[in-house]
């Protein structure tokens, strides 16, 4: 089993690649990787823009095997989406990483009735990459 897991973590390290962690000792740096997650309405709203972000510059993350784009969003807010004005994921502000916004908001679609939803907490959730292994990697040990 533990051979299991060390040949599965060798893979995995293989797929991320290195320049995808990023040290979490320099507060400057976001991590390459993030896995994105939602709940409550966001989720019914807005569903695709979840899974797997990874960066393409301090301001921008693509989605892998999707069209979303994460960015930042006139220096203002963290943006899920193209249209920033009637549709997609909208953070409050703007803060260095997109993992670390505590509120966002979201666009809703009910009948003829489209509009942005309160900024929420807890609607969004990032996780690193680099978290989940080290977690799955030593729970198996």
């Amino acid at each position: 089993m533990k051979r299991l897991v060390w040949i599965l973590a060798k893979i995995f390290l293989l797929i991320l690649r290195a320049d995808d962690i990023i040290a979490d000792n320099d507060p400057g740096q976001c991590c390459g990787m993030l896995w994105l997650t939602m709940s409550g309405p966001a989720l019914e709203h807005q569903d695709l823009r979840q899974g797997m972000y990874r960066m393409r510059s301090p301001s921008e993350y693509h989605q892998r095997g999707g069209q979303n784009i994460l960015y930042k969003w006139r220096n203002e807010a963290w943006y899920f989406g193209l249209d920033s004005h009637t549709s997609g994921v909208q953070s409050e502000k703007t803060v260095e990483c997109p993992n670390k916004v505590e509120q966002w908001r979201f666009w809703t679609v009910k009948g003829d009735m489209e509009t942005w939803s309160e900024f929420q907490k807890n609607v969004v959730t990032f996780v690193l990459y680099l978290a989940v292994f080290l977690f799955l990697f030593y729970r198996s040990r």
